[in-house]
């Protein structure tokens, strides 16, 4: 196993990263990409390197609670997607650009072929990460990857998108996915509705301008291709036809399912979800 040891960054320009963390930082940095936004992440602990990506309108201090858990063992790198937290806004949010993002952080950091674990619209990136450039192992935090499924919620509020009401739609769709028990819902609401709905626009855009069973069919031609061990966690029951889906299409991809914990389910369990990917991420081959 590869660790991955980085000097402490001292520059007081990315102190953000240490606001209301309980990790003990090594790194703190920003990157340029060539399209034009700046791109904030940060490190924290010291081991196999297992890189973070949080959902849409989140930032990455979100997984303070699973970092702080894992960085006695691990290099916890954490990102925030182009548009969100301390990275700046762009012009292009497309799937592959986000990925392109990821794939910068894990060049400019030298971590070589890492875990990734993606909540939401992370665990999506997650996906076609490794399907293009390879991980050590990739754990999906309560996100169909039938990407048709999404794609169909989505489109059934694009008016409401569409219009003045854009982040009001996007508590809407969030809502459907069962906040609760998350204890601070409140708070996320509030984000949400404060979040620039250019970006969430952005973001959307394959999801309301692309028929759902094209995006399942290029969903069926990624996975195969990933071949990570990949475990995809739900915090309510996916379709019942889904697990076999998912395990006829990814090398020994398997799905558990916490119901009750609902979309927020790391953040609901952080021991838990911290004790059950701890082997995985230090042996792909655990179950």
């Amino acid at each position: 196993m590869r660790a991955v040891r980085v000097a402490l960054n001292a520059d007081p320009a990315h102190t953000d990263a240490r606001a209301s963390s309980g990790d003990t930082l090594t790194h703190a940095g920003t990157l340029q990409r060539d399209d034009g936004p700046t791109i904030a992440y940060d490190i924290a602990g010291d081991g196999p390197p297992v890189v973070f990506i949080h959902g849409l309108t989140s930032f990455r201090q979100t997984w303070n609670p699973i970092t702080t858990l894992l960085a006695p063992d691990f290099t916890c790198v954490r990102m925030d997607l182009r548009g969100h937290g301390a990275s700046s806004a762009a012009q292009e949010y497309s799937m592959q650009s986000l990925v392109g993002d990821l794939r910068a952080v894990v060049e400019e950091v030298g971590l070589g072929e890492p875990s990734v674990v993606g909540h939401s619209l992370g665990a999506s990136i997650a996906v076609v990460y490794a399907a293009a450039h390879g991980a050590r192992t990739v754990v999906c935090v309560d996100q169909s990857l039938r990407f048709g499924e999404f794609a169909a919620l989505v489109q059934a509020r694009a008016d409401d998108l569409r219009s003045p009401r854009t982040m009001e739609a996007v508590v809407s769709i969030d809502r459907a996915l069962k906040l609760e028990p998350y204890a601070d819902v409140e708070e996320l609401e509030r984000r949400i509705l404060a979040f620039p709905r250019e970006v969430v626009l952005g973001i959307w855009d394959a999801l309301l301008t692309t028929p759902p069973e094209q995006l399942t069919a290029i969903a069926e031609a990624l996975l195969p291709r990933v071949s990570a061990s990949l475990l995809s966690l739900h915090g309510s029951p996916p379709p019942p036809d889904y697990e076999s889906w998912l395990a006829s299409l990814g090398r020994g991809a398997r799905i558990e399912i916490w119901e009750g914990a609902g979309h927020m389910l790391h953040l609901v369990h952080p021991e838990r979800f911290a004790a059950r990917v701890r082997p995985l991420l230090r042996d792909p081959a655990a179950r």
